[in-house]
């Protein structure tokens, strides 16, 4: 979209609307009869008027103090004049204006500038260390690879209303605060856009008061199987774990741990049998010599 001349046809913007996000740059051209104004000074202005506009930079090299290494402008002496603005803020959003600067009465050209935040993208949910060796703890990392300004929170998935849990990208699961299976997901959101994750599955095998096992499973991604204090390690993947849980709580819950035979009780039996078949093998030695 191109502009209408503000003054004459000697000064004109590319675009009349220039849109920026927030962090980002902006770049806007203007362009100019160079068979008049190559050689006059140009500059670029803040202001909803032009009879009150805030020069911040001109082709002199004046630049104000605080838009120093955050704006910059060119001119190819062709007719063409750029401008550009760096680490954009809401705060950059408004009325600007080309300029040459003429002997008593400057040529202007008005360009308005709007900073947005940018939108989010889908949130993607990690696992976001390996748990620990009891795996009492697991934490769920949820991050949004695009977007400004950028607000996580976990829900709980219900079947009437979602219920937020966590107001945070990272989720904390803990084996005693775990009473029910349940599914999660988390959300990434700012002023213009919401996405939400895929669930996150956490199925409770046994509650914390029976020793705590449970399984988280991010959809499309790995499992782990948490046992607390009952193992040493930590399972990963899809391994069913029911059965083998079984065998050991019926040995845990009597307190009694199956052990092999005693060695020692073994040793002394072995050594009285071959005593005994010594002292036989003997008798019958001397019984022969004096047949």
């Amino acid at each position: 979209m191109f502009s209408q001349v503000s003054d004459s046809l000697h000064l004109w913007a590319d675009q009349t609307q220039e849109i920026g996000t927030v962090g980002g740059s902006l770049t806007i051209v203007c362009r100019y009869d160079r068979g008049k104004y190559v050689f006059f000074k140009k500059y670029w202005c803040h202001g909803e008027s032009r009879n009150w506009c805030d020069t911040l930079i001109d082709t002199d090299g004046s630049v104000k103090t605080n838009y120093n290494g955050r704006i910059s402008i060119w001119d190819n002496r062709r007719g063409l004049l750029s401008i550009e603005m760096k680490q954009l803020s809401l705060e950059d959003t408004g009325t600007y204006w080309c300029g040459i600067d003429k002997p008593y009465a400057d040529i202007m050209c008005a360009i308005h500038v709007k900073i947005v935040e940018e939108p989010v993208s889908d949130p993607v949910v990690t696992f976001l260390s390996l748990p620990s060796v009891s795996c009492s703890t697991l934490t769920i990392s949820c991050h949004s690879a695009k977007g400004t300004s950028v607000h996580y929170t976990w829900y709980k998935s219900s079947d009437s209303e979602d219920v937020p849990v966590q107001l945070s990208h990272a989720l904390s699961l803990h084996c005693e605060t775990l009473l029910e299976s349940q599914q999660l997901y988390c959300t990434a959101s700012n002023s213009v856009s919401k996405k939400s994750s895929v669930l996150v599955g956490v199925d409770v095998i046994l509650p914390a008061q029976e020793k705590c096992v449970f399984r988280v499973k991010i959809t499309n991604q790995e499992s782990y199987t948490c046992w607390n204090g009952i193992t040493t390690s930590t399972v990963l993947g899809t391994y069913d774990i029911t059965e083998e849980y079984t065998s050991r709580s019926s040995s845990l819950s009597t307190g009694v741990i199956k052990n092999p035979p005693d060695a020692t009780a073994w040793y002394i039996t072995w050594e009285v049998v071959r005593w005994m078949l010594f002292a036989t093998l003997l008798v019958v030695c001397i019984v022969m010599r004096q047949c």
